[in-house]
């Protein structure tokens, strides 16, 4: 028999770790309990872990560009200066607290004056043609992290990240953003979603995942840009589907499985991938909501969880002896 291969992947963002400690510690303990395991551990995550995900390819691959919680002008000086040099990126962002839906991107790339009023139904046409202009040539591709789209009921405009109804809400600002994405044809046609209606896919505004970056998503589109699920942007340009070829057993670290955080994670990625391979996937996790059910729904054949609050590199080393014990053939 061949020694028994695993392979770790996910995001840890519980005190006391972060990823690459939280996967080392998980790979000490597998070997700990069975030594002659070969381990391998892949980042996968949002933000700083998306970051590293990419760095890890080195100098031949895209830069990540973060989408921070709050204006993002500064993501737009990124592209223009990508633009101008020939630099591959991609971009990342989630739902964020403070979204201002991708105007300060638009206004960095095209020097315009973006108005956060009624005005930018007439105003946002015009500075996407311009920044069209400006990126062209550029493959824009943006990883999304959350799936909510800029406007509509469920939008990150409408709720804040704990899924509480935003207060500030301004009505004739969204009608407004609403009819100047309209009115800006996208340079690339988008294609309807099954269970979408044509209002959506024909405005990128209320396009799945949208919101990401609190709004970038939007503008992306809106620039013929593509959207992708922060775990998909990872599985194609890290080859995951490669890594796990040969494994016997696919673990994925999430410290929480709960709703609403699952929803911006990366671990239906990685289960995916698993199945695809017909391989058990196992979370690891600090606390879990999830019934039998719902682990099965989200490909999951079994959840542990650390026992050491207290020293997170304690219980997750535990956690890899547990692992070894109970999922690697003796």
């Amino acid at each position: 028999m061949t020694d028994p291969h695993v392979l770790l992947a996910g995001s840890w963002r519980a005190t006391g770790a972060d990823t690459a400690e939280a996967l080392a510690a998980v790979a000490h303990g597998i070997r700990e309990r069975r030594p002659d395991t070969q381990v391998s551990s892949v980042v996968l995550g949002r933000g700083k872990d998306f970051a590293a995900a990419l760095d890890s390819l080195g100098e031949g691959g895209p830069r990540p560009v973060l989408v921070a919680d709050g204006p993002t002008q500064e993501v737009g000086r990124a592209l223009a200066a990508a633009a101008e040099q020939g630099t591959r990126v991609v971009l990342e962002g989630g739902h964020p607290s403070h979204p201002d839906a991708g105007l300060g991107m638009l206004g960095a790339l095209t020097g315009a004056e973006l108005p956060h009023d009624h005005r930018i139904a007439h105003a946002l046409p015009e500075a996407l043609v311009e920044a069209r202009r400006r990126v062209a040539g550029l493959d824009l591709l943006m990883a999304a992290s959350t799936n909510r789209p800029l406007l509509g009921m469920a939008s990150v405009l409408a709720v804040d990240p704990d899924l509480s109804a935003r207060q500030d809400q301004d009505r004739a600002f969204t009608s407004a953003l609403l009819a100047g994405f309209a009115a800006a044809a996208p340079a690339r046609h988008l294609l309807a979603l099954a269970g979408q209606d044509q209002d959506t896919h024909r405005v990128p505004a209320r396009a799945a995942g949208s919101g990401a970056g609190g709004g970038v998503g939007a503008v992306v589109l809106a620039l013929g840009g593509r959207l992708a699920p922060t775990g998909e942007v990872l599985r194609d340009l890290l080859d995951l589907d490669a890594k796990v070829s040969g494994a016997d057993l696919v673990v994925v670290l999430e410290p929480r499985l709960d709703s609403p955080l699952l929803a911006e994670a990366t671990l239906d990625t990685v289960s995916a991938v698993a199945a695809a391979h017909a391989l058990p996937c196992v979370a690891v996790a600090t606390s879990s909501s999830l019934s039998r059910h719902e682990c099965a729904q989200w490909g999951l054949h079994g959840v542990l969880l650390t026992h050491d609050e207290g020293d997170d590199l304690r219980g997750l080393r535990e956690a890899g002896v547990r692992l070894a014990h109970t999922w690697l053939p003796e």
